[in-house]
């Protein structure tokens, strides 16, 4: 999802950082996969994303404790 929200495969002459994609275009249940993977974390590039254990959301100030 990302990968083509990105500007594709490197492979596939897109843009984005990954070289191959994670799931062939030619792979029969790509969409079953592409939906289940919307249902888990949203539609890509909706800047939802989960909602991640411990301090990921904190900036990197924030966790260094004061002398």
């Amino acid at each position: 999802m990302l990968t083509d929200a990105n500007g594709g495969a490197q492979s596939m002459g897109g843009t984005s950082g990954n070289a191959i994609n994670g799931i062939s275009p030619n792979n029969p249940k790509s969409s079953s996969y592409m939906g289940a993977a919307e249902s888990e974390f949203g539609p890509a590039g909706g800047g939802g994303g989960a909602a991640l254990p411990g301090p990921f959301g904190q900036s990197a100030k924030s966790l260094i404790p004061e002398e």
